[in-house]
């Protein structure tokens, strides 16, 4: 496993992981689409003004 830095090419594959923030059961009055949502704004917003901060781990091409 290597840990490196955020390129600009890897930034479909963090935004595809951001869904599985959600992969939880929320409770009755959380939205599951509304936190899905927000989630990947949260993951965008990120990406445009922290990249310098993000770190991934990949093995073999893989995140």
């Amino acid at each position: 496993m290597q840990i490196r830095a955020f390129k600009s090419e890897d930034a479909p594959q963090i935004l595809a992981l951001s869904s599985r923030f959600n992969e939880i059961d929320f409770l009755a009055y959380r939205d599951r689409d509304v936190m899905t949502q927000k989630q990947l704004e949260l993951a965008q917003k990120s990406i445009a003004s922290n990249a310098s901060n993000i770190f991934v781990a990949e093995s073999n091409g893989h995140f």
